[in-house]
């Protein structure tokens, strides 16, 4: 009789709504209610006390429902919000690696296609000349004029290849230049969704 009856139950209420779904909530407060309701009924034998303490009782109920429910959102959304942060540091740590991955087989990718340019082209070249070096070196004693278009072919040659050579570092530097703005990009985006 002295208001003590309260503290008993509604702890329940708060537990309910922690421990269950919203439709088991309303239901299980719902007898809370009416075993609140029958056990004053049975202590005081008047339905007139328990006309006057039930509404008294239902407001704690749904003060604590609705703040207990409002504390189990705000835990859920927190416990969310710490799992997308984490998988969004996981996907920035997986994004920096494949942007690793990019720049180096980007980089073996052109030293790749360089080897083979210079081993085509200048390998080409080089062997072109040699060639007519030695057989330059071998008529010389006896055909001068034949030795000598040789040699200007074979300097020709040279010239030819310098110009393949300039060209494939000018598209190399290029190449290099394109491919660290990709992979500068790359980082930068990385860096600025921590």
């Amino acid at each position: 009789g002295a208001g003590l009856h309260l503290l008993i139950l509604l702890p329940l209420t708060g537990h309910s709504v922690i421990l269950l779904s919203s439709i088991w909530v309303y239901l299980i407060n719902f007898v809370i209610l009416g075993a609140y309701s029958f056990a004053l009924q049975v202590a005081t034998g008047s339905w007139e006390y328990v006309a006057a303490n039930v509404p008294n009782f239902l407001a704690g109920q749904v003060f604590i429902v609705a703040f207990v429910q409002m504390a189990v959102n705000e835990e859920r959304a927190r416990k969310e919000v710490e799992k997308l942060v984490k998988n969004l540091s996981e996907a920035n740590i997986q994004l920096r690696e494949y942007a690793d991955q990019i720049e180096t087989l980007t980089l073996t990718q052109e030293r790749a296609r360089l080897a083979r340019e210079i081993h085509d082209g200048l390998g080409h070249y080089l062997t072109t000349i040699n060639m007519q070096l030695q057989a330059a070196m071998a008529i010389i004693h006896r055909d001068k004029k034949r030795a000598l278009v040789t040699l200007t072919n074979a300097q020709m040659m040279t010239k030819e290849a310098l110009a393949e050579v300039r060209r494939s570092v000018l598209e190399l530097r290029e190449t290099t230049e394109y491919s660290e703005s990709v992979v500068d990009k790359i980082r930068k985006l990385t860096e600025n969704s921590n």
